[in-house]
């Protein structure tokens, strides 16, 4: 089953932190009513690839100010903090879901806590201060309209899907712990464009391979790139990896594309790769 473009992103972006970590557990109250529902959520934890998303790694968000709030207003009115870009939608008590830009997410109440679940993985929220969190998606909000990070993605409309192989590949890591190809750039018919790109794990170690935010600039432009991969040892995989804003491969140039790995289990960082691209 295809993962949806706004759920894709939830998963790259927890990973950018390094891990998920509360186990879900308990059961809930019967019958939550519309004003259980109502308020301010702030992501608290989850689980991503069997990982687990704990206190530190919260923290760790924070410090970097990065957020991810939901909240869920009267009358089925919704907005999300993904980040620093707010999106605006919609949720369903009866139906249990969430409409954002077009994508699903399924949730559940219980013993107060907010979950969106997509497959095996999920997210845990809690409610927070009304006050600090309308306050952030207010500031947030009004960046994205100036121009900040997370500037709204232009993608919204519907594209030629795109397909132009890479031959040769460019090896963007070859190391004892991973190798790594750019075998196709692509655009899909959302409009996100970026790379397809391989990767084997070469260690003896679990290692996530994935992009992270601060580092990667297109034709000179600090831009965000979305990918991440969670590779046992020698396990490969293909994924596509988009880039925040570009919607024609005619404006994927002059790349220098930094990507990172770490231990899944440990944490701990296994190397950077930098990679320029015409």
């Amino acid at each position: 089953m295809k993962t949806n473009k706004l759920w894709r992103r939830m998963l790259i972006g927890v990973s950018f932190v390094l891990a998920m970590v509360l186990a879900l557990a308990g059961c809930g109250k019967s019958g939550p009513t519309e004003a259980d529902y109502i308020g301010y959520w702030e992501v608290s934890g989850g689980t991503l690839y069997g990982e687990e998303y704990d206190a530190e790694m919260l923290q760790m968000m924070k410090d970097w100010g990065m957020v991810m709030v939901i909240h869920l207003d009267k009358d089925g009115k919704a907005e999300m903090d993904l980040f620093g870009e707010v999106i605006d939608g919609t949720w369903d008590l009866k139906d249990k879901k969430m409409t954002f830009e077009g994508d699903t997410l399924e949730f559940k109440l219980e013993n107060d806590t907010l979950y969106i679940v997509e497959g095996d993985d999920n997210l845990t929220f809690t409610r927070g201060n009304s006050t600090d969190l309308a306050a952030a998606i207010e500031t947030d909000r009004n960046s994205t309209s100036t121009g900040g990070f997370g500037t709204e993605d232009p993608a919204g409309g519907t594209y030629e899907p795109v397909t132009i192989p890479v031959d040769p590949p460019i090896v963007v890591a070859n190391d004892d712990v991973v190798t790594a190809s750019i075998i196709e750039k692509a655009t899909e018919s959302t409009g996100e464009t970026g790379y397809v790109i391989t990767v084997t794990n070469n260690s003896s170690v679990n290692v996530t391979f994935y992009t992270s935010t601060g580092y990667t600039t297109v034709d000179g432009v600090l831009t965000q790139p979305w990918y991440n991969a969670h590779l046992a040892p020698g396990e490969s995989s293909t994924d596509f990896m988009y880039f925040e804003g570009i919607t024609s491969l005619d404006d994927l140039k002059n790349v220098e594309l930094h990507l990172f790995a770490y231990n899944s289990d440990t944490y701990d960082s296994l190397g950077e790769y930098v990679t320029t691209i015409d």
